[in-house]
């Protein structure tokens, strides 16, 4: 009897608690402990990106710099990426020594939560400038955006500053709307985010000119007025305090995270700045509109194309409404003070101003907008914010907002089919503007990272097994592997090595672009397609030098997983 009191006073409580929270808000926590819990279910199941080994690499001489107080240098000349924030490559390099799971595993781990997070970033955002159904709408939206979901798990450099740069987007608008007194716990949450961000990537000081573009926007009107002079005054001086210490978090926390910085400190941010925003160390070739392209020569339109056929439908729709909304009030309120909507401003200066610059700057692009995922959280935030407005136009008539639910509903249904399909190569996706990832088939890059080397490299020891029977583990098999050799060597067993000669190879796996598949000729054994498309190829090689004596070219089976 006392157990159905306790329950009969705390369950109604409970109920009045979720009552109190807004219907979006509820159905959003949902959606996000839905992601996570699939999060957790797949993350191993992404493959080896072209970039994890060195990254890791790079994340080991960071430890080992602060391990020998400075004395190992190595992080400070590594390959080119000492031109980066060493903060998730030391913090994964950190993870792995203490995890159980595998070495890219725990990487996959640690790369999902960094998407998860800048996925929560966008609610936020949204839910800021709009409230809870636009937050709602948002949060769909990327979680139903394939290309970006694909890249959580396994992209160590833009999922991390994408993270960071949304959520310092969300406290510079709060930043904003709070002026010019701004609490203490607002300037620790904005410094720690510009600087996390810097210390991923040196693209971040564009959010220290964002921050200045606020504080211009809030102070020049004020300081117009004349009547109020002391006032003024007081919130430059407000505001400078905050801006400096800011800029002091900010820089702080990039300093501990790069060691390449600690000398000549502000000549090497800048050198970073001016080397990364060209990057001339890609001369690599890109297949572009079917053609094979020097990354060097491609058209100026190729990311404005790429951004355009790899978003979403139910984005770029949500992009073209709150065009017309922001046209529509500039002409109905071309007389009022349009300060009021500068919170939308700043969110639209940061999707725009790092396109421009990097087309203004002539920067080497590649890997079709990869290197600009940061805008995704956004976008989408921006996005849904517009999808909010056009349903408040649509409740004048009520079967308009029963229309927009069941069109929404299918869409997202229509997403989850294309996402499980893909899966775990959600990265590919494109949209149906060029016929979808079938449509994009030698016109565009698909597995250019080689995730879909894990599944052939399954599928072809799951093959010998079955040709071989018993004999297997006694024979030694040779792969030559065109492009990442790591995205395939990492699942191989002992016996299975790879070759430096492609000629003395039995098996020659390659990717679907950069003309790998037409370099070998033989009999294909293993096909990874998707959606009708087909991501990466193992030949059986007719080589007499292949099943003969010991080859000394041998680059070795994979090295173990601690020794990477």
């Amino acid at each position: 009897m006392v157990k159905r009191k306790l329950l009969s006073i705390k369950l109604p409580r409970y109920f009045a608690v979720l009552r109190a929270i807004p219907l979006f808000d509820r159905l959003s926590y949902v959606l996000l402990l839905t992601l996570f819990g699939v999060f957790l279910l797949t993350f191993q199941h992404y493959g080896v990106t072209w970039d994890e080994p060195p990254q890791h690499a790079y994340g080991q001489m960071i430890l080992r710099y602060y391990k020998t107080f400075f004395e190992d240098r190595s992080a400070l000349s590594y390959a080119n990426l000492y031109y980066y924030g060493g903060f998730f490559d030391s913090l994964a390099a950190a993870a792995v020594r203490l995890s159980p799971l595998g070495l890219y595993e725990t990487r996959h781990f640690l790369n999902g939560l960094f998407g998860i997070l800048s996925v929560i970033g966008c609610f936020s955002l949204a839910r800021l400038l709009a409230g809870a159904r636009a937050g709602f709408l948002a949060l769909l939206i990327i979680c139903f955006s394939p290309a970006y979901y694909g890249h959580m798990f396994n992209n160590p450099k833009d999922i991390p500053f994408s993270a960071f740069y949304v959520w310092s987007v969300y406290y510079l608008v709060k930043f904003y709307l709070l002026m010019p007194t701004i609490p203490k716990s607002l300037i620790f949450k904005l410094g720690i985010s510009i600087g996390l961000t810097l210390s991923v990537r040196i693209g971040g000081l564009l959010l220290i000119a964002y921050l200045l573009l606020a504080v211009a926007a809030f102070l020049v009107p004020r300081c117009m007025k004349i009547s109020s002079p002391s006032a003024s005054l007081k919130s430059i001086a407000l505001l400078a305090v905050s801006v400096f210490s800011i800029c002091s978090i900010s820089f702080g926390i990039m300093y501990l995270f790069w060691p390449w910085i600690h000398e000549n400190t502000f000549t090497r941010i800048f050198q970073a700045g001016a080397t990364m925003s060209r990057f001339h160390f890609f001369n690599g070739i890109v297949l572009f509109r079917g053609q094979m392209l020097p990354a060097t020569q491609l058209p100026p339109e190729y990311l404005s194309s790429c951004i355009l056929i790899k978003l979403p439908e139910i984005t770029l729709f949500g992009l073209s409404v709150a065009l017309i909304i922001l046209l529509s009030n500039l002409i109905k309120r071309r007389h009022e003070n349009v300060m009021g909507h500068f919170k939308y401003l700043i969110v639209f200066v940061s999707i725009t101003m790092p396109i421009v610059y990097a087309l203004y700057n002539k920067s080497v692009l590649y890997d079709e907008m990869r290197h600009f995922l940061f805008i995704v959280p956004l976008v989408s935030a921006i996005s849904g914010v517009s999808l909010s407005i056009a349903y408040d136009y649509a409740q004048k008539a009520r079967y308009k907002t029963y229309v927009m639910g069941g069109i929404l509903g299918v869409y997202c249904a229509y997403q989850l089919l294309n996402m499980i399909s893909l899966h775990p190569n959600q990265y590919i996706y494109y949209n149906m503007i060029v016929g979808g990832v079938k449509g994009a088939e030698g016109k565009y890059a698909l597995d250019y990272w080689g995730n879909s080397y894990k599944e052939a490299a399954k599928e072809l020891v799951r093959y010998l097994k079955k040709r071989d029977g018993a004999h297997f583990t006694e024979r030694r098999y040779r792969v030559a592997v065109c492009g990442p050799l790591h995205s395939a060597g990492y699942y191989f067993p002992e016996n299975i090595h790879l070759v430096k000669i492609e000629k003395e190879a039995e098996f020659y796996m390659s990717l679907n672009c950069l003309s790998c598949d037409t370099r070998r000729g033989g009999r294909d054994i293993i096909r990874i397609t998707r959606l009708g498309a087909t991501l990466s190829i193992v030949r059986e090689l007719a080589t007499s030098a292949a099943y003969g004596s010991e080859n000394k070219r041998i680059v070795g089976s994979y090295l173990p997983k601690e020794n990477l």
